[in-house]
């Protein structure tokens, strides 16, 4: 209601069905158009004046809003249309001005929201509710790791009645590792509910091979350093070939109890199986005459540039004498058969070799000599 005001006081209002005696103008009984009002005052009861006018009644602004709700949860925005734009929004974080609610603020429940939109001086004002759905709790269940050479495995995706996804190697829930191949893949589960909301659930598969065992090693003198190269293993066993514990570090350092060569044996495992790699390596230490005959077997000279003179003194037996080089690492550079004859000297040459200190082994049938050779150009 609007209160009109009349000078000078004391007047009175010819009364309408819009308007009462005391000057009460009701807009929303008249509604929108042009009304007569009239005003008449008297002046100690002789003169009487009386004043008509227009009051102009504007129609009011349509603030009604198109109920394009209800929206999801997971959805990350939604426009809300108004009849009369240009309006204002307002009710809380999940609705800007302009009209966009957003569900994923708001999360699932009914939310206020008003609509204030002013025209041609006139205001309306609309207040509604938003309604926005939960989504489906959709799950995956299944393993997280399989090995290639499985059959196929079935997954199960909860509530039922949704659609698989990923890749070709998953139909209807059946997880195909042949067809996957090696690697992390990505399986997703949708599921959309009576509301039109869709919840959807994401599952990786780590999809692994049997494990390739493999090794390198370097040696000084009698300690040796096993380097393990092995792809896809994640638990590792060594047999040393010395009759010593097995160990399972993944890069062992093992010392041995005396020249020789051995046999090393590697298990490289993981969850899909396990894969053995063998080697055979030769270790030997510096300066060692096993059986204490110093005088049984010369060489020279010594240092040498290649060309290498080796004999045997009367005193020793003769026979077939293996003559095995090492560098001090011990990687063998050269091996030769010798039929050796007591005081007799054969002549050798050497390899092309880098200077610096070797290791002759000779291995005899009455001795064992490990000998320092210095290589000099």
């Amino acid at each position: 209601p609007q209160v009109l005001e009349a000078m000078p006081p004391g007047g009175q209002w010819t009364a309408t069905p819009y308007l009462s005696a005391a000057g009460v103008f009701q807009p929303q009984v008249s509604g929108p158009g042009q009304f007569s009002v009239t005003y008449t005052v008297t002046n100690g009861g002789l003169c009487t004046d009386s004043d008509t006018k227009l009051v102009v009644v504007g129609q009011s602004p349509n603030a009604s809003v198109v109920p394009t709700w209800p929206f999801c949860a997971n959805d990350p925005s939604e426009t809300l249309y108004a009849f009369t734009p240009s309006g204002v929004f307002s009710g809380g974080s999940y609705v800007d001005s302009t009209g966009i609610f957003y569900p994923t603020v708001s999360g699932p429940g009914t939310w206020p929201v008003t609509y204030t939109v002013t025209q041609n001086n006139c205001t309306s004002e609309n207040t509604f509710n938003v309604v926005v759905n939960n989504i489906p709790n959709a799950t995956i269940s299944g393993p997280s790791t399989v090995c290639l050479k499985d059959p196929p495995v079935q997954l199960t995706g909860t509530p039922p009645g949704g659609v698989w996804s990923g890749g070709s190697y998953v139909v209807n829930g059946l997880f195909n590792p042949a067809v996957a191949g090696k690697g992390l893949k990505i399986v997703i589960y949708s599921v959309t509910d009576a509301a039109g909301c869709t919840g959807t659930d994401t599952h990786f598969v780590q999809v692994d091979s049997l494990p390739t065992a493999s090794f390198t090693h370097s040696a000084i003198y009698l300690n040796v350093s096993f380097q393990n190269t092995s792809v896809g293993a994640t638990s590792y066993l060594w047999n040393f070939g010395d009759g010593s514990p097995i160990s399972s570090a993944e890069n062992p350092i093992h010392t041995y109890p005396d020249n020789g060569t051995y046999q090393v044996t590697l298990i490289a495992s993981n969850h899909c199986g396990s894969d053995t790699m063998v080697k055979f390596i030769t270790v030997v230490k510096v300066g060692l005459e096993e059986d204490g005959s110093s005088s049984s077997v010369f060489i020279y000279p010594n240092p040498t540039s290649g060309r290498l003179f080796i004999g045997l003194t009367d005193a020793a037996s003769g026979g077939p004498v293996m003559l095995t080089l090492y560098t001090l690492p011990g990687q063998e550079v050269w091996c030769r058969q010798w039929v050796a004859h007591p005081g007799q000297t054969t002549t050798f040459e050497l390899p092309s070799l880098a200077e610096g200190l070797y290791l002759l082994r000779l291995d005899g049938p009455d001795f064992r000599r490990t000998l320092r050779l210095l290589v000099k150009h």
